[in-house]
């Protein structure tokens, strides 16, 4: 059976832009972003380019999500405990987000 990322890439779509569980950022690669148990996102901001992709993991023990404000970005992804979900984006992007659950849970990713 294949693994979601594995899937994703043979239909060309952007390899792992589905959570996906037992992995961290240092297994995946990308930039990583932790969502943290004390609702707060670290960094709350990065910076990236073209060829990299930045990868959320929830290491901690409350469920996330990675929601777009501005709803034509579509990102809406619910990231549970000990998942992982990373993404790339186009170059001179600025995408921010929040978590729907936890007010003031916010970043942005700065795409260079």
């Amino acid at each position: 059976m294949l693994g979601v990322c594995a899937a994703a890439a043979i239909v060309g779509v952007a390899a792992c832009d589905t959570p996906s569980g037992g992995n961290t950022c240092a297994s995946i690669g990308g930039v990583p972003v932790d969502a943290r148990s004390d609702s707060t996102f670290v960094p709350a901001s990065v910076q990236i380019t073209p060829t990299q992709k930045v990868c959320w993991q929830n290491l901690g023990t409350l469920t996330h999500t990675i929601t777009a404000d501005v709803t034509t970005d579509s990102i809406d992804v619910t990231l549970p405990p000990n998942y992982t979900f990373s993404h790339s984006f186009p170059q001179g992007k600025d995408f921010a987000y929040h978590c729907r659950f936890h007010p003031g849970m916010t970043g942005v990713v700065h795409s260079r």
